[in-house]
């Protein structure tokens, strides 16, 4: 009844988050196969095949549909079974299928669709979530960035946006009114979309506000369009185009084809570490690889200062480094998904399986340290779910990056390693490691960071912070004067840094001090805190 029940009722997005819960506990204990969920899989491959061999003007690029490698059940993360993994596996690596499967495992496709005129102008990624129940029922959609539509929600947590009911009504009509939906069909609607209110009479005047708001936030993106210096850079086939030398070293991409289209995620893991390419600075949390050719890092650097010499207006990066270049802000943004699709994605889902399975939105920028301007980075922890840091130009002495703990884990302030940066070569980690850049001694130093951002992983249980008690006092090289509540008794606070940040502490969290944990500004009292006094 409840396996019934899930699928007349899958329809939208929020029925399907209300029932997700319930329909997974009973389904587990079925004897059910994994026959459907690869049927599924089957018919989108063979239409996405279709549809790219005769694409709509406006499609970019459609990715492969696959199993997705993970599912938000409730708050609970879900990791896909081998049974599923094995629909779209190699036949050297397809085996018997085994029972007790969910059947009603989802697929997954991203997709990039470009608007050629108007507010919306740019490329857009777009993420297609299949339920078991297509073609009859559309999918779940997001897009991978922030977009101002009457149509999508905004999540700023996830740097995301998400269909809300109306465009999910949308949708839906568009399969009953056929008989079931397709892809070619779905993306027609999120074209529309984006050019002009669905529905003239309802929507027109909120379409006209939020367009022209989104317009006005994309501006120096459009201001930047005829002042680029490489304009193959500025969208997602960009990154390996026919007629350009690939700018990921060869080995890298030899190392990753031997694991693409792996069932066995801890085998795929053993093949990538033996290969020489990924190193593990440390075990089971840091790795570092030659990424970038020498040339690729030369012109992504040249476009960098190009944009840098047109003295148009750049936000600071974040909110910790002042020098540098929100690059989704200059209309890179498709660069960097290309990136993190053809290297970040498939090196998380293997190294990163609980936080980077299933990446779908990322903040890239430029960071950049010298003499008198950003000499360092205090320690800290990143806003991202995995991290990917690679340096494309230097010439320079000192400027380590320094490796603590995980966030709340009892050795967070702990020294584990120092790291030093080369020409091409990056470093990924877990968002929630505290790390830290040391001050650069000579020359410069500028790399390009890609934060990326899992909706599963945030929205689940296990992106909630937990801290444990701390096993004693801090190393001195893991201490920050921007978080911690007792900088001060261990260290003299930078120049100019004092006045700032003294007393301003938040670590570690209250209750999770170590033995002897005295603050460089004495506790308020619960009474005082609560306005009591």
């Amino acid at each position: 009844l409840a396996a019934r029940f899930l699928k007349h009722k899958h329809g939208t997005m929020v029925m399907s988050l209300q029932l997700q819960g319930l329909a997974w506990s009973v389904l587990l204990v079925l004897p059910l196969q994994a026959d459907k969920s690869c049927e599924v899989g089957a018919s989108l491959s063979e239409e996405i095949a279709t549809l790219r061999a005769a694409p709509p003007g406006f499609l970019t690029k459609l990715g492969d549909a696959y199993a997705a490698r993970q599912v938000l059940d409730g708050r609970k993360l879900r990791l896909a079974p081998a049974e599923v993994l094995n629909c779209s596996a190699p036949p050297k690596e397809k085996g018997k299928q085994a029972s007790g499967v969910v059947d009603e495992w989802p697929w997954r496709s991203k997709a990039d669709i470009t608007i050629f005129s108007g507010p919306y102008k740019k490329e857009h990624r777009v993420i297609l979530q299949f339920p078991s129940t297509w073609p009859h029922r559309p999918p779940v959609v997001r897009f991978g960035s922030k977009i101002s539509s009457p149509y999508l929600w905004q999540d700023e947590d996830d740097h995301i946006s998400v269909a809300n009911r109306l465009l999910e009504v949308e949708l839906a009509r568009e399969a009953q009114k056929h008989e079931g939906t397709s892809v070619l069909k779905v993306l027609n609607v999120l074209h529309s979309m984006l050019r002009k209110p669905i529905s003239e009479k309802t929507e027109s005047h909120q379409w006209s506000q939020l367009a022209s708001s989104f317009k006005k936030d994309i501006q120096v993106v459009r201001k930047y369009r005829k002042k680029r210096k490489h304009g193959f850079l500025f969208t997602v086939r960009g990154f390996t185009a026919k007629d350009q030398p690939h700018p990921v070293e060869p080995a890298l991409r030899a190392a990753l084809a031997n694991i693409t289209g792996w069932v066995d995620r801890e085998a795929a893991r053993t093949r990538l570490l033996a290969s020489g390419v990924v190193h593990e600075i440390l075990p089971g949390m840091v790795y570092s690889f030659a990424v970038f050719t020498k040339q690729f890092c030369e012109i992504l650097m040249e476009e960098v200062q190009n944009f840098h010499a047109t003295g148009l207006p750049a936000r600071r990066p974040n909110s910790m480094n002042n020098y540098g270049v929100i690059l989704n802000e200059i209309g890179l943004e498709p660069l960097m998904f290309a990136i993190q699709d053809e290297v970040i994605q498939p090196l998380s889902a293997v190294l990163f399986p609980k936080e980077g399975s299933e990446l779908e939105s990322h903040h890239a920028f430029t960071v950049r340290y010298k003499g008198g301007e950003d000499t360092h980075l205090d320690v800290h922890t990143d806003d991202s779910d995995v991290t990917f840091n690679v340096n494309i130009f230097g010439d320079y002495e000192g400027c380590p990056l320094v490796f603590c703990g995980i966030v709340g884990a009892p050795d967070h302030r702990h020294f584990h390693t120092a790291y030093t940066h080369r020409l091409g070569v990056a470093v990924m980690h877990s968002g929630r490691h505290r790390h830290g850049a040391e001050d650069i001694t000579r020359g410069e130093r500028v790399n390009l960071i890609i934060w990326s951002y899992s909706y599963n992983f945030r929205q689940s249980a296990a992106s909630r912070k937990k801290h444990k008690r701390e096993k004693g006092p801090p190393d001195l090289r893991c201490l920050s004067y921007t978080h911690d509540r007792d900088f001060g008794r261990f260290k003299e606070y930078p120049i100019g840094k004092r006045k700032k940040f003294f007393g301003q502490g938040w670590c570690p969290k209250r209750g999770s001090e170590y033995d002897g944990f005295i603050p460089e500004v004495p506790d308020k009292p619960k009474a005082w805190a609560r306005g009591d006094l």
